[in-house]
């Protein structure tokens, strides 16, 4: 499962996965509500509260990360250098969903994946990437894409009143190139492609810009963008490393994109176990029509196609066994990953919701739940 990071240079992309591993690396942010934090969770949020880690056990791999990590916590800040060629970094998520509870017992359900983080040099959205062609065709190969946009190009957009302006210094027209190619493989014309933009390096913004940016960004492209392209699922949220006030390191929405972008993946990779499922279950009605009409066939009958075809009765018994084991153990896998990205959206649609979280199909804003 393969979720790409899009955005031009110095859009925030490395910055951003750093700062969510820097975050989420050591622990699991599963410690237990105090009485004063759960009274204000239930009030404000609601009753389900997703955690992960992220782990990662390719060495050169964990000691880049640990070392952009330390830079963003140095004081003052230090940012990762902008990404010069093709990264892709595996991790694996350690996820747990507690059902929280006003008596403070909490039920828990836990799931583990393994994610490919795909975060190509900005310089391909912006088409002057010399290995640009290949990393696009890298790109089609990807379940999720998340999307930077930077406030500090957004401002300007707004303090010029020109969206194509904006969507030019993004590179938006080879990002929408990336995703309709990717559209393309798809297999049917219903299935959902997840895309999450990420509005990077919030602390920028200040009360006076939010309305005039939303205005630009929801009016100029986002509405119209989702309405042109309706079997995108859109995910937008507002990030920060930064706390503006000291300077220092403070994440802020990092999870949601995450975990809006591990929900997206995993709930296609239920719907892809579903339907090799249902071939599975096709290929075990043939087999057993098959051994049955044979059944019925005179003993010559069946040696003559034995000889010719190699088919007997047992064998094929034997195949809708084998057949119909396999579709079980699809229809498992198939299910769990279901209820894996259920209960991710369903903190993205609580609390995420209420951290400013916007999720939108055919130009409307949704429950991402919905599609369950």
């Amino acid at each position: 499962m393969k979720i790409a990071l899009l955005g031009p240079r110095y859009a925030g992309k490395t910055a951003y996965f750093s700062g969510l591993y820097s975050m989420f690396r050591n622990r699991v942010a599963m410690q237990k509500l105090s009485g004063e934090e759960l009274q204000h969770y239930l009030s404000i949020y609601g009753t389900q509260r997703a955690n992960f880690q992220l782990s990662i056990f390719d060495y050169s791999q964990e000691k880049i990360l640990s070392e952009y990590s330390q830079m963003l916590r140095s004081r003052p800040v230090v940012w990762p250098d902008s990404t010069l060629s093709m990264d892709k970094t595996t991790v694996t998520c350690r996820f747990r969903f507690d059902d929280v509870s006003i008596n403070r017992t909490q039920n828990s359900t836990n799931f583990e994946r393994e994610f490919t983080i795909f975060d190509p040099a900005g310089s391909v959205v912006q088409g002057f990437h010399e290995d640009g062609e290949s990393i696009k065709n890298e790109l089609l190969t990807c379940d999720v894409c998340m999307v930077f946009i930077p406030s500090d190009i957004l401002l300007d957009a707004v303090e010029m009143d020109d969206a194509d302006a904006l969507q030019h210094d993004l590179g938006l027209g080879i990002v929408t190139e990336i995703i309709q190619a990717t559209q393309k493989k798809l297999n049917e014309r219903d299935d959902i492609f997840p895309v999450c933009i990420v509005i990077s390096k919030g602390d920028l913004l200040r009360d006076g810009d939010i309305q005039r940016i939303n205005n630009m960004l929801y009016n100029n492209f986002i509405i119209p963008y989702s309405e042109e392209n309706p079997n995108l699922m859109l995910c937008v949220c507002p990030i920060s490393v930064i706390n503006p006030n000291t300077g220092t390191f403070k994440g802020k929405n990092l999870e949601w994109p995450f975990i809006f972008a591990a929900g997206g993946t995993i709930f296609r990779n239920s719907v892809a176990l579903a339907r090799d499922a249902s071939d599975v279950r096709f290929k075990a009605d043939q087999a057993k029509t098959l051994a049955e009409n044979l059944k019925k066939e005179s003993w010559w009958t069946r040696l003559k196609t034995y000889v010719a075809d190699g088919v007997r009765v047992g064998a094929l018994e034997e195949q809708v066994k084998q057949y119909r084991s396999s579709h079980g153990r699809l229809i498992e896998a198939a299910q769990d990953d279901r209820d894996f990205a259920k209960n991710l959206w369903t903190s993205l649609a609580i609390e995420g919701k209420a951290r400013n979280v916007v999720v939108m199909m055919d130009g409307k804003t949704i429950d991402p739940l919905e599609l369950f």
